[in-house]
């Protein structure tokens, strides 16, 4: 008889096996971080690739990435492994300019830490996590799966999900959110005021960067961080980006209603409450996750 934890260890097989290949994940696992890295640490489907667009609009001065390729998985350490740092060899310091921006759905424990480069924390409420991971695995996998069984095993936080269970991923980002080289990122916060979201994602990468935020075009007058808000929004991703990405599915907060339960809007309630009891993250989301 059919499991859906046989696809899913199947799903995780291509993710290691042939999206990630086993020598890069083990080169993400063992990787030495430099002063010059900017590392964002991220569970799926917390805003990822919505951040990744603003840091790259901000390394680039408010240039755009380029609509023809997969911007988004260009700075991924487990996804390139050492194809990602191969690429600053032979270049020039003009070229490479002062930091290298990686990402890593890695959780902290897990990625090497050292306290000279600087990382970015982000997080999003698990209800709208879970709901945006299940109808990702629905698009991109063409999975034919029943929310129920899928859900049972995401809130158990079974290893058969990729990238493991997301309450201790989010504890895990959220015990270093006082620590001097880190910057936290709340999803909904960002969505509620995108100028500040903004303005922390420069600071992340460096005063230069958080400098240059002010400085104004001299054909329209427009700021850099009027630019980069304008050109981040949802609507503004999705019009420049394929219309059908799945990765831009909405940019809504409190979407999960649409999808959960009352029951399974509880039992996210009572893992958080298990995994989170202590730690403040339990008063991070009350009126996103509030029924």
């Amino acid at each position: 008889m059919f499991k859906l934890s046989d696809k899913f260890h199947e799903i995780r097989g291509n993710y290691y096996g042939k999206r990630f290949l086993p020598s890069t994940v083990e080169y993400a696992l063992d990787y030495k971080p430099r002063s010059r890295d900017r590392i964002m640490l991220t569970y799926p489907k917390s805003g990822t690739w919505w951040a990744e667009f603003i840091v790259t609009q901000l390394m680039a001065q408010g240039r755009k990435p380029d609509t023809n390729e997969l911007f988004y998985r260009k700075y991924f350490l487990e996804y390139h492994g050492k194809a990602l740092l191969d690429r600053e060899v032979g270049k020039s310091s003009k070229e490479l300019g002062e930091v290298t921006f990686i990402r890593s759905h890695l959780a902290f424990k897990l990625f090497p830490y050292r306290p000279e480069p600087r990382y970015l924390l982000l997080l999003r409420n698990p209800k709208d996590v879970c709901v945006s991971f299940y109808l990702y695995f629905k698009e991109v996998f063409e999975m034919e799966i029943d929310f129920k069984e899928y859900f049972k095993l995401w809130i158990s936080g079974k290893s058969e999900l990729p990238f493991g269970d997301y309450f201790e991923a989010v504890r895990d980002y959220w015990s270093h959110r006082d620590d001097p080289n880190c910057t936290l990122v709340i999803y909904e916060y960002m969505l509620a005021n995108p100028a500040q979201g903004v303005r922390q994602i420069a600071s992340f990468l460096g005063p230069k960067y958080v400098a240059r935020l002010n400085e104004r075009e001299s054909d329209t007058g427009e700021s850099l961080l009027e630019q980069v808000v304008r050109e981040s929004s949802f609507n503004a991703m999705k019009g420049s980006l394929n219309k059908s990405d799945p990765h831009f599915r909405s940019g809504k907060a409190g979407d999960w209603r649409s999808h959960l339960n009352r029951p399974e809007s509880d039992a996210i309630d009572a893992r958080a409450a298990q995994v989170w009891a202590g730690t403040g993250l339990l008063e991070l989301w009350k009126r996103e996750m509030d029924w």
